[in-house]
Order: structure tokens, then C-alpha cells, then sequence
């Protein structure tokens, strides 16, 4: 074998030495950032959990275990990216935690009370707070990928302010509910995105108050839900809690069947020629 056969092989196995041990290193520097940013969302999951009293929560989360186990949290490439804690007792004051990645947050249906933190959550799409005790002014939200809010059915006040228009470009008026907040000066989305920027039009006592006189049962249901105190057709809209739109039917009997859709949560929007609602059921 020449000189030349021999150093060109421990070129090549030096070659190959050195990027078998640098594959090694990147692999771990790749896990241990990973591992960082998990530890870092699991920190502000506490910081949520003790703000809202986690210890009595319907379903609790057992902070010695890991993330992974943690009841309806969802983690994508180590990174926490859904929230869906509907119904699940928390109590308190929504802290300002922030979540990076985070993408859907649902805390609709709880006891939370004081006013809503701006989040600092650039990844936000779904956003569900409905079914508070909520109070203060909306916030200012920057949230660039938001296309779903919900607020209503909280005691929220002021205007919606204009500038969500512009920093949250990707809701649309039918995924905006942000009814039944009686000191809400606009109560209607719709009316608020179509009137022109930062528009608030008073809704009088009368009028706030008929919106109280229509409700769904069962809830749960398992095949109809039933419409109380509709005395006129309407027109119904059901919508998943990714907005997606699923039944459009117009409602004489003040019934409409949901026997087609699956086990989850829905919105229902009823709309007549004297006023609009909103609720949230359960489909089991």
C-alpha cells in the first residue's frame, strides 16, 4: 500500500470520527433546548395552576408527575401548544403566564374573575374565556394568528377596542362572540367590525334584557337540542370550537337536530328579526 492509499484512509477516518461526535453533540444540544423549554412552559402551567386554585380543580394536575400526564394539556415537539380546561373549576384571577407556542387556549365556563391579562401568546388562534366572571375593559390584544374569541357571558365593560382590528387581522365577525356582557357598551361583533373602527353603539336596557329570553335544553343532548321562548322562525348556526360552521338551518319548531355531530363541546348562535344569542352546549 503507497503512502498516498494510507493518508487519504485517515483522512477519511478522521472525517468520519469527527462527524459521528459532532452529529452527537447536536443531537444533545437539540434535546437539552427541547428539555429548557419544556421545564420553562411546565413553570408558567403553575403559575396558572396556583393562581386559580389548582387544588381544587374537577380534574387536577399532579405537578410532581410529568408534563405529559398533566389532564388536557398538549404537548407538540416538547412544546406546550393546547389548553382545554372547559368546565374544570378554575377559580380565580388569570394570571399574565405566558406560552410561547401555545395555539388554543380554552377556559371557557369557569369561575375566573378580575380583569383579562394582555397575553403575550404570538401563536394564539383559538381563544375561548366565555362563561366567566370576567370584568374590566377587553384588552388591547396583539395577537396576530387569533381567529377565534370568545368573551361573552362575562361582565366586561368599555368598547371593544379598535385597534383589534388591526392587530388581530385574521378574526372574522361570526367568530367573535362577545354577547351577554351587560356593561359591554358594543355587545355585537358583528355590528362593531362592520361599523367602522373603535364604533360602540349603546344597546338599551330593554334590549339587553329580551336577550335573556330564549335557552337551550338539554344540556347535554344527545339528539335535538330545544330552543325555549322562540316565537318566530330563526335562523340557527352551529360552529365547532375551531369555528368551523357545521349546521346552517332555519328553526320553526324551536328545535333543531345535532344527532350528525360528535362527542365535543359547540356554539350555537340563534338569530330572528328581533335579537341574537349565543350559547355553548355539550354533545354527547
Amino acid at each position: 500500500m503507497t503512502m498516498n492509499n494510507l493518508c487519504t484512509k485517515s483522512v477519511l477516518k478522521l472525517f468520519f470520527v469527527v462527524t459521528l461526535i459532532f452529529s452527537f453533540y447536536t443531537e444533545g444540544v437539540s434535546q437539552c433546548a427541547c428539555t429548557d423549554c419544556r421545564c420553562s412552559d411546565s413553570l408558567e402551567l403553575v403559575k396558572l395552576y396556583n393562581a386559580t386554585d389548582g387544588a381544587n380543580w374537577m380534574n387536577k394536575w399532579n405537578l410532581s408527575q410529568p408534563l405529559t400526564t398533566w389532564y388536557e394539556v398538549t404537548l407538540t415537539n416538547e412544546r406546550v401548544t393546547k389548553l382545554f380546561l372547559l368546565a374544570n373549576k378554575l377559580k380565580g384571577v388569570l394570571p399574565d403566564f405566558r406560552l410561547p407556542k401555545l395555539s388554543s387556549l380554552i377556559l371557557n365556563s369557569n369561575q375566573l374573575t378580575g380583569a383579562l391579562p394582555n397575553l403575550n401568546m404570538p401563536n394564539l388562534q383559538y381563544l375561548d374565556l366565555g362563561n366567566n366572571q370576567l370584568s374590566g375593559s377587553i384588552p388591547n390584544f396583539n395577537l396576530a394568528n387569533l381567529q377565534y374569541l370568545d368573551l361573552q357571558n362575562n361582565q366586561l365593560n368599555g368598547c371593544i377596542p379598535k385597534e383589534i382590528k388591526t392587530n388581530c387581522p385574521l378574526i372574522t365577525a361570526v367568530r367573535g362572540f362577545v354577547n351577554r356582557n351587560p356593561n359591554l357598551t358594543t355587545q355585537s361583533w358583528s355590528n362593531y367590525w362592520n361599523n367602522g373602527e373603535g364604533a360602540c353603539t349603546v344597546i338599551p336596557t330593554n334590549e339587553v334584557a329580551k336577550q335573556d329570553n330564549w335557552l337551550i335544553y338539554p344540556n347535554p343532548t344527545h339528539d335535538f337540542l330545544a330552543i325555549k321562548g322562540l316565537n318566530k322562525e330563526a335562523k340557527v348556526l352551529i360552529y365547532n370550537n375551531l369555528g368551523v360552521l357545521l349546521i346552517d338551518a332555519h328553526v320553526k319548531d324551536g328545535a333543531v337536530k345535532v344527532s350528525s355531530l360528535c362527542h365535543g363541546v359547540y356554539h350555537i348562535r340563534i338569530m330572528s328579526e328581533e335579537q341574537e344569542k349565543s350559547f355553548i352546549f355539550l354533545k354527547e
